[in-house]
């Protein structure tokens, strides 16, 4: 019997091998996968940008992961019901002049991308 390890590794390699046969059908299936469900890809993009900037907290939970998710899904539904493109927007912008926000939830507002230009990093008026 193999090891768990071991398995995925014979796992792994039988799908390279049949991902480099079958190049365009398994490009097909990326695509159909990623326009069915863009916005975990959305979020993992964002996530990346923001850990670039040291913006990520190492505390997140994976309930928090999902908020994120889930705000860049209703960015994405508001879009397509009212033809204008809405963008997830950090509150605290992640390098703002004063101070720096944070990649998580309660930092991120749906707003329209003409909006979000307009407001470019500025910091939120209090």
């Amino acid at each position: 019997m193999l090891a768990r390890n071991e398995r995925l590794a014979q796992q792994r390699k039988a799908m390279r091998i049949w991902r480099e046969a079958n190049r365009e059908t398994a490009r097909a299936r990326n695509r159909a996968h990623y326009h069915a469900r863009p916005h975990p890809y959305l979020a993992r993009v964002a996530a990346k940008r923001a850990h670039g900037k040291e913006a990520v907290p190492q505390w997140l939970t994976k309930e928090q992961w999902r908020e994120i998710a889930e705000t860049y899904q209703r960015a994405q539904q508001i879009s397509a019901m009212t033809g204008i493109y809405h963008v997830v927007d950090h509150i605290w912008p992640l390098k703002g002049e004063v101070s720096c926000g944070l990649h998580v939830p309660w930092n991120l507002q749906v707003i329209t991308h003409a909006l979000n230009v307009a407001k470019g990093s500025r910091e939120p008026e209090q």
